[in-house]
């Protein structure tokens, strides 16, 4: 019996440091997997024709993540954004988005910005079943494709004008010249602007597409001012709008109003063109503003500001925005289940920093409002709707 109790101690003695390692090491990797990153990736155009804009999308991903992550995280894990710069490559992006959904350590992506380079990898949202909010693409016929994981996060591009066409419209303004760049955003902007034209009995004197090559904009800019239009409308993005701006300069032309999408919601319109930026048209999906009640507005806009030492475009408020959105479903998901989560965004009914969200039954959006905004004085105001706008719109070009 004591030969037998003494080879029980010595047991212990050899293995218990080993059975306390093991114990020991055992919870320490239960707790790391527990607290393990919830990862997102995300592929933007960082130096090529979009940079300005991903620019802005990058810097709001980053300030969510930071600003997630002093809130707990979510569902008590900690948040990584990781950022690829495609460099306005649609073989790099896909490449990018192949492995980064092949990858298990990346548990969700964001949307690329534009809606060509979105429509380049939306087929393998689908192929690896993982819900993407569209945090930078809006073009209408992206949600005609039948995709099952991919939704819209603000107002589809067929909308953009409408607000402006209105303000055209009680002012009389009714003799209109379309033009577009001929990637899908544009055209289905364009397209959808020419409906909504059509139902208010204004006249679409040319609907045409431009090339991108200045010559080009100085045509089209003959063609409307020998029709005699009045408003000047231009869909695509920040470079073209530029370049239909300065066309109608060097054509010493003065239309009672010019509307561009995208590029003139941003600084560098305004800091390229200076006093020739005045009075231009646009529509911004988000643009801060005191009165604004959408959670955590405010203070996405003064953070930004602190930490960019810039104001944030609505582009930024969108990748933000698709953080915040992402959180809220996974809250409500209580895990990481696509099958679910996709059912939660497909309908959902919430807010963010830019607006309400909700999207049909194909995935698009239908309950966020845009914004019409006009350059003034070297700010960038909001002139429509009505209950937010900081100034009156001004028309008229020539007669001030």
């Amino acid at each position: 019996m004591t030969k037998h109790a003494n080879y029980l101690k010595l047991c212990i003695f050899i293995f218990m440091p080993a059975l306390l390692f093991f114990f020991i090491s055992g919870t320490d990797l239960k707790a790391q997997s527990e607290t393990k990153p919830m990862v997102f990736g995300v592929s933007l155009d960082l130096s090529g024709s979009y940079k300005v804009m991903s620019q802005m999308q990058k810097n709001g991903f980053l300030l969510w993540q930071k600003h997630v992550n002093e809130q707990g995280g979510i569902l008590g894990r900690p948040v990584e954004v990781i950022i690829n710069d495609n460099k306005g490559s649609l073989e790099v992006l896909y490449d990018h988005y192949s492995r980064m959904l092949a990858d298990p350590e990346i548990e969700f992506v964001f949307c690329p910005y534009s809606s060509s380079q979105t429509g380049k990898v939306a087929e393998l949202f689908e192929r690896y079943k993982v819900p993407v909010l569209a945090s930078g693409a809006s073009a209408p016929s992206l949600w005609d494709r039948g995709y099952k994981y991919l939704f819209g996060l603000y107002s589809p591009a067929d909308k953009y004008s409408q607000g402006f066409l209105e303000i055209m419209s009680m002012n009389n303004r009714k003799r209109l010249a379309m033009f577009h760049s001929r990637d899908i955003f544009s055209s289905g902007a364009a397209h959808g602007a020419r409906v909504w034209a059509e139902r208010l009995g204004m006249d679409i004197l040319i609907f045409d597409s431009v090339e991108d090559e200045p010559h080009s904009y100085d045509q089209a800019v003959d063609k409307a001012q020998s029709a005699e239009a009045s408003v000047m409308m231009m869909f695509g993005y920040l470079d073209s709008s530029i370049l239909m701006r300065e066309a109608i300069f060097r054509a010493d032309w003065s239309p009672d109003a010019y509307y561009a999408t995208v590029g003139p919601v941003s600084n560098e319109y305004y800091n390229t063109l200076k006093d020739l930026a005045e009075d231009t048209f646009s529509t911004a999906i988000w643009k801060y503003h005191s009165n604004l009640i959408y959670p955590g507005v405010h203070r996405f806009n003064a953070d930004f500001i602190n930490n960019y030492n810039q104001e944030p475009s609505y582009h930024a408020a969108a990748a933000y925005a698709a953080g915040q959105l992402m959180a809220q479903a996974l809250n409500r998901a209580g895990s990481v289940n696509y099958t679910q989560l996709r059912d939660i965004l497909e309908k959902m009914e919430s807010f963010s920093i830019i607006g309400r969200y909700g999207v049909n039954h194909r995935g698009q959006q239908i309950r966020h409002v845009a914004f019409i905004t006009q350059w003034q004085n070297g700010e960038l105001e909001i002139v429509w709707p009505s209950n937010l706008s900081t100034a009156s719109p001004r028309i008229e070009y020539g007669q001030r």
